[in-house]
């Protein structure tokens, strides 16, 4: 679990008022159970998901603000007696989520190659259509790996791990092939124009 603060000033009838904005994001491969006191509003975040919280900051002349997170195995309790609470969640996109299982469960999580980051996403086109092989080649580049027959290091992983990467891509996407706009649209953080 990872969270973020940020401020931000909208504009009213009354004139300006800050807002604080706190993101939650679920980096687990499990729902995080979210709960607001003292509403007792309960929310789940999704794998890989984010909650955002928008609240209005109280003004110098009243108490402070306070804010209690309480985080356990069993999930995540926020007190906020903020009335206007805004709450927004945000799944993560398909593609999201297959980087995120080819990463973790296989470990093909790309590779530095001259001082900069490889990711599959470096390898698909931007337009057209990327297929499940598309993407398989894509990560397999990522890592430094050629599928035109010269050697690399970890060939019988490639020869295990192609299949389970092409099978999570039509698992995910429910298709063998998508827009390459799918994925290059991630999903955004709370709050953004969508």
């Amino acid at each position: 679990m990872r969270w973020m603060r940020r401020r931000c000033v909208s504009a009213n009838a009354c004139g300006m008022t800050e807002k604080t904005v706190l993101i939650f994001e679920n980096s687990e491969d499990e729902d995080l159970k979210f709960r607001i006191q003292p509403s007792d509003r309960d929310f789940v975040i999704p794998p890989l998901g984010r909650l955002g919280l928008r609240f209005s900051r109280k003004s110098d002349e009243q108490q402070t603000d306070r804010h209690h997170i309480d985080w356990s195995r069993h999930g995540l309790s926020i007190w906020c007696d903020d009335q206007d609470l805004e709450i927004d969640i945000v799944a993560p996109t398909a593609f999201e989520r297959v980087s995120w299982l080819v990463c973790v469960a296989y470990g093909w999580c790309g590779s530095f190659f001259d001082g900069k980051m490889q990711k599959a996403e470096d390898y698909l086109p931007k337009t057209g259509v990327v297929t499940a092989q598309d993407y398989q080649a894509a990560v397999f580049k990522a890592e430094g790996a050629s599928l035109d027959g010269e050697p690399f290091e970890g060939d019988a992983k490639l020869k295990s791990d192609g299949s389970y990467i092409i099978d999570l891509f039509r698992k995910e996407f429910g298709s063998d092939a998508v827009p390459a706009e799918e994925i290059h649209n991630g999903s955004g953080r709370p709050f953004d124009v969508r």
